[in-house]
């Protein structure tokens, strides 16, 4: 039985999802044992830099801006400088702990959904006593801060686009270890829908059979903006509801419940069925993180993202590839969302027909691609790119 090890970063909640999500197709479709892993707490937490300094961890800091209200862009490049920091500072005992940690524990396969510690993986890998397969699933459309995904020429990447395919093989990264999926990966469950009535899901959810339905939703710790969009859409004169996913901000769900809105809403905490209030929706309103962009693609929702200074790095590029695929926009700020929803909706046959294009599988295709790299018969994967 091949024995795979998936590492994650609980920083932002994309990373465990996606770990999640294979974890949970790999179970299903192979006999193959699968471990979850953060490293930062269960195999170098005593090299955290920043926790011996103050009372937070780098994955604390980062989930911290994200939840907070707009903040300056300079405040991630900072964090994202703090994580490289780390990573330098202890780099060589890092590389020692994690060989000693892959001697112990003898793994068939090692999966990384993580940036940032990569070179450090390949690194680790090398010292250990057989040739262990170490792949990549790249969680984001592009690799938008320097050296954050691509940094090991050993790493074999699994991409959500194509252009990641061309940031990689401009790094120099060989084609044979390059494989590009039909987008990113998402939990399984988003394509196993037990919603058959949408109107009865709706009255039993609290909300109206017939109204147009919005899923706002910024993330696992969610956002201010959030508070902004509520009273913003008291002004509209286009019939519609909205359901608010708070995720682990507890304040943020209770501040949205003292507003006095006009239209009836859905407030909720975190929810383990994000798929099935998607599946009652019309449309999305959140942040461009990939995460969020790909699970309402799947849905076929038309989205709204914002995109200004305040985005994170990561997420800009996000934004610009759900124009550019026509099946949504994204707007500067959430001052006239009103008006950009009723636009929306008015619009909404042209963003169906986009959609009409676009269909990512790309959770049912990685196994295929982990069986080819066992079997060291990965052509037929690698020929597109």
């Amino acid at each position: 039985m091949n024995k795979i090890i998936i590492l994650y970063t609980d920083a932002g909640s994309g990373h465990k999802s996606a770990a999640l999500a294979l974890k949970a197709i790999i179970s299903q479709k192979t006999s193959w044992q699968v471990t979850l892993v953060n490293p930062f707490k269960e195999i170098a937490h005593n090299l955290d830099l920043l926790k011996k300094i103050s009372s937070e961890s780098c994955e604390d800091l980062y989930n911290n801006y994200v939840s907070k209200k707009e903040t300056p862009l300079f405040s991630l490049l900072i964090i994202s400088a703090l994580f490289k920091l780390n990573i330098l500072f202890y780099k060589q005992r890092l590389i020692n702990v994690f060989a000693k940690y892959w001697h112990s524990t003898q793994p068939d396969m090692v999966i990384s959904v993580m940036p940032f510690i990569n070179d450090i993986l390949g690194k680790s890998l090398k010292f250990s006593t057989t040739n262990i397969p170490f792949v990549t699933v790249i969680t984001d459309y592009s690799e938008c801060i320097k050296d954050i995904w691509f940094r090991s020429k050993d790493q074999l990447l699994i991409c959500a686009s194509q252009r990641l395919v061309e940031q990689a093989e401009a790094k120099g990264h060989p084609k044979h270890n390059i494989f590009l999926n039909s987008g990113m990966i998402v939990s399984p469950e988003f394509y196993n829908l037990k919603i058959t009535d949408i109107k009865l899901a709706k009255l039993e959810r609290g909300l109206q059979a017939d109204l147009p339905t919005g899923l706002v939703m910024f993330g696992g710790y969610g956002s201010k903006a959030m508070l902004k969009i509520a009273r913003n859409m008291n002004h509209s004169e286009y019939g519609v509801q909205l359901i608010f996913i708070c995720g682990h901000n507890l304040q943020l769900k209770m501040d949205l419940e003292k507003l006095e809105l006009k239209y009836p809403a859905l407030i909720l905490g975190f929810v383990p069925d994000t798929q099935n209030y998607m599946a009652i929706a019309d449309f999305f309103i959140g942040k461009p993180g990939g995460l969020s962009v790909s699970e309402a693609s799947i849905m076929k929702l038309p989205i709204i993202v914002q995109n200004n200074l305040f985005t994170l790095l990561q997420e800009k590029y996000n934004a610009h590839w759900l124009k550019e695929k026509k099946i949504g926009i994204f707007v500067r700020n959430f001052s006239k969302i009103s008006q950009v929803v009723k636009d929306l909706l008015q619009n909404k046959q042209k963003y169906d027909n986009s959609y009409l294009t676009i269909d990512n599988r790309a959770i049912f295709e990685v196994p295929n691609v982990l069986a080819a790299i066992f079997s060291h018969n990965t052509s037929q994967y690698t020929k597109a790119v």
